[in-house]
């Protein structure tokens, strides 16, 4: 099975595509009732989304979509070559392929990825290494993961993959915070389709929610990606996350 779009996107068109995107601020989410210990991401990055490129992906594309938001914050977050882009779902699967990690008839097909593919991408393209957590189906999520958001999201503060085998749903994961006795975790769900979304709306759907850690599949392992970047050498302005992007390309 093929794609249902040309095999190439230009830097123009990738960038338009780009810009189209909710942006997400961490910071401008509310947090549970009495929450207390937050740590969220640092910086903004786009939502991307079941057919958020024109390529309809529902089934099995939501993993190559919470990669292309790591990727997002990644080129909001530095100085980086113009022509420099998000990568495309086909070219993900090439550079998978380039790595080694696939073979030839991974192109173009509709297999799944997840966290450690997520790992060898943003190492490959940008230089970003990465942590990976693997949680067995017997193990508490509560205390076996959580310490370690909480001291990602204080240090490297980049956005997590997160997926697993009977729940499995690949989910970004924006931040975490305790309340009530209960850890909860900011999760960003790529399984959306439609048009771009306000932030009230990706909220008021559930799409941008924050879950109790309670509420996982407890018969699930899960993995988790936690890129170990520091790039963020600015402040933010509030909200001209877009415009910012783009100006870097017409210099």
């Amino acid at each position: 099975m093929t794609f249902s779009i040309r095999e190439t996107t230009t830097t123009s068109q990738a960038m338009v595509i780009f810009s189209m995107l909710l942006c997400i601020w961490p910071d401008r989410i509310d947090m549970p009732t009495n929450a207390v210990q937050s740590a969220k991401v640092n910086g903004p990055s786009s939502f991307y989304h079941y057919g958020c490129d024109a390529v309809d992906d529902r089934g099995w594309g939501c993993g190559y979509r919470t990669i292309q938001t790591l990727c997002s914050w990644v080129l909001f977050g530095r100085v980086v070559d113009p022509s420099e882009e998000v990568p495309s779902l086909l070219r993900i699967q090439q550079e998978l392929v380039a790595l080694g990690d696939k073979q030839r008839v991974f192109i173009g097909s509709h297999e799944w990825v997840g966290s450690v593919e997520a790992s060898f991408l943003l190492d490959q393209l940008y230089g970003v290494q990465c942590r990976l957590i693997h949680v067995r189906c017997d193990e508490d999520l509560t205390e076996h993961v959580i310490p370690d958001l909480l001291h990602h999201f204080n240090n490297s503060r980049a956005p997590v993959m997160m997926g697993g085998n009977n729940d499995a749903a690949s989910k970004c994961v924006l931040g975490v915070c305790y309340s009530e006795n209960v850890y909860y975790i900011l999760i960003l769900d790529p399984h959306y389709y439609g048009p771009t979304l306000s932030i009230e709306e990706a909220c008021s759907g559930g799409w941008l929610a924050w879950r109790s850690i309670n509420s996982f599949d407890n018969n699930s392992f899960y993995n988790f990606c936690l890129p170990q970047s520091q790039t963020y050498v600015r402040e933010w302005p509030e909200p001209g996350c877009v415009a910012g992007i783009l100006e870097r390309g017409q210099g």
